[in-house]
């Protein structure tokens, strides 16, 4: 997926025309993920039923981060890259700033995990 990500940046982000299909593929990329949330908790739900409530905490928690993703993004127009025309589409915008929104807690919450893991193994 982050290989089709960079082939999409740099092949057609050169000429400005594939912001359309940068934000289809983040959509895309987006239901994968949603998915995965769903399918793959559900599985281990059935497996071991006693465990799921971390699984459920975390499924909860990713959705909280959406939520409040989307609800806190900006609906101001944006100027598009020519200087004369605004992109006023609300949902999309509100949308676009929950995916960046989500995407800088995840990495929040990635090095979190490191160094939480890092220092618990050390203190071992």
């Amino acid at each position: 997926m982050i290989s089709i990500a960079v082939v999409l940046s740099v092949f057609f982000l050169e000429e400005g025309q594939a912001v359309d299909l940068i934000i289809f593929w983040g959509y895309i990329v987006l239901a994968i993920a949603a998915c995965t949330l769903i399918v793959f908790p559900i599985i281990n739900t059935i497996k071991d039923p006693k465990g799921s409530g971390g699984t459920l905490i975390g499924a909860l928690l990713f959705v909280g981060i959406l939520v409040c993703g989307y609800l806190f993004g900006s609906s101001e127009p944006m100027l598009m890259p020519n200087g004369v025309d605004y992109f006023d589409n609300v949902f999309e915008l509100k949308l676009t700033d929950m995916f960046i929104y989500t995407f800088y807690l995840t990495i929040v919450g990635v090095i979190a995990a490191i160094i939480y893991g890092t220092i618990r193994n050390s203190l071992k």
